[in-house]
């Protein structure tokens, strides 16, 4: 039905998105097809549910597509490692740094 373009040495493609952002994909469906069991369990009208359910659904989907065309296909976890990076070099004994003093 549906087919998963990969060529080889290339990234999987499917429907114009590439490599990880697949699985992002994936999870953008679920996440909606939740929110939208929960809104119609909670008794909303139709036409509102349709309404909150497209303008999350169109809003997280451009996001990716944005995020896909700035960062890359790898730029989810590139994303994450950089998160998981320290900002700042700490060190209890200052001995390292003794040595990159330019000495006059």
């Amino acid at each position: 039905m549906y087919t998963v373009n990969k060529g080889i040495g290339k990234s999987a493609e499917f429907k114009g998105v590439k490599g990880s952002a697949i699985f992002v994909l994936l999870g953008i469906f679920f996440f909606n097809f939740v929110i939208f069991m929960i809104l119609q369990i909670a008794g909303l009208q139709l036409i509102l549910l349709l309404a909150i359910f497209f303008i999350i659904f169109g809003s997280s989907l451009g996001f990716l597509f944005w995020f896909v065309n700035k960062f890359g296909e790898n730029g989810f976890e590139k994303y994450l490692a950089s998160l998981k990076q320290d900002k700042k070099l700490r060190s209890i004994d200052s001995s390292c740094f003794r040595d990159l003093v330019q000495k006059k």
